[in-house]
């Protein structure tokens, strides 16, 4: 697979120069092979270093955007790695489910979406994402010194490891300025970590910013869940219209008393609306929120 220069570098496609110095400072930093003995770090750092080399100069970025990677082939910039965190949280407006969100959490979603795009797949395509999460998790004994620098960074190592007992609480807290964030103690009993993160909560902790960078973390995964959410109901949506469409062109087709209008593949999906709601229970719970009965 081609390389996503906006994602190595983790801004969106319409970042500034200057947004695209800063990330680069601190990308080339934390993935530096004398400073990062991952075993990834070194081919990080050069895809960093050849992401900045491209979108530092306007001309290449220019022909970077013109001829893109062919994963985004025949879509605008704007729909690029960086920006689809963006795209479908707009989604939720238009499913009515607003949501407020301050310039700080606005500007970083797009960061964490890029970081955990970044890790999916390898050279080859392949899909790695959760070997490269747990080679992070092991290594955030270091990783905590880049909270304050990339917390972005950092916040991908609980990606799937909280659970929302309380979204109110979680989207006030992402509505909120940099500089009235609350702590992880302020978030208990609205979120709770799955076994398997508390240890590295422990170590976060340990930190004296620990407390205010874990609920940056779990309001990143609250807006990652909420996108996803948004993509599916999207997706949900044209295929209804697809099968009203075809449902309105065999109307006038004629079957004996047994026919059965459900397919193979229509066997494996709710069939009525109790059946669905309890799907969708079902896909709420696994990406991370609390089930209601």
């Amino acid at each position: 697979m081609s390389a996503d220069h906006y994602a190595a570098l983790g801004v969106a496609a319409n970042a500034t120069l200057a947004d695209i110095k800063k990330a680069f400072r601190q990308k080339a930093s934390f993935y530096h092979p004398d400073r990062n003995d991952a075993p990834d770090a070194a081919q990080r750092f050069q895809a960093v270093q050849k992401a900045y080399e491209v979108l530092s100069d306007d001309d290449a970025r220019q022909a970077y955007d013109d001829n893109p990677p062919p994963q985004f082939a025949g879509r605008p910039v704007a729909d690029r790695t960086g920006n689809l965190a963006s795209l479908f949280i707009a989604d939720l407006f238009r499913h009515g489910l607003p949501l407020k969100i301050s310039p700080y959490f606005h500007d970083l979603r797009s960061a964490y979406q890029a970081e955990l795009d970044d890790l999916v797949s390898d050279s080859e395509g392949k899909d790695v994402l959760r070997k490269r999460l747990a080679e992070k998790r092991n290594e955030i004994g270091f990783l905590v010194q880049m909270m304050e620098l990339a917390p972005e960074m950092v916040a991908v190592v609980f990606h799937q490891g909280f659970r929302f007992a309380r979204p109110a609480a979680v989207e006030q807290l992402i509505s909120r300025p940099v500089d009235e964030l609350p702590g992880w103690n302020d978030l208990a009993g609205a979120v709770h970590l799955e076994p398997w993160a508390e240890s590295l909560a422990k170590t976060v902790l340990r930190e004296p910013a620990g407390g205010r960078f874990l609920a940056i973390a779990a309001g990143l995964e609250y807006l990652h869940a909420q996108a996803r959410m948004a993509s599916m109901a999207t997706a949900a949506s044209r295929t209804d219209s697809d099968r009203d469409d075809d449902d309105e062109a065999g109307d006038d087709a004629e079957h004996d008393d047994e026919y059965n209008a459900l397919s193979a593949d229509d066997a494996m999906e709710p069939q009525d609306s109790r059946t669905r709601e309890e799907a969708a229970s079902n896909w709420l719970s696994d990406v991370g929120f609390e089930r209601k009965d």
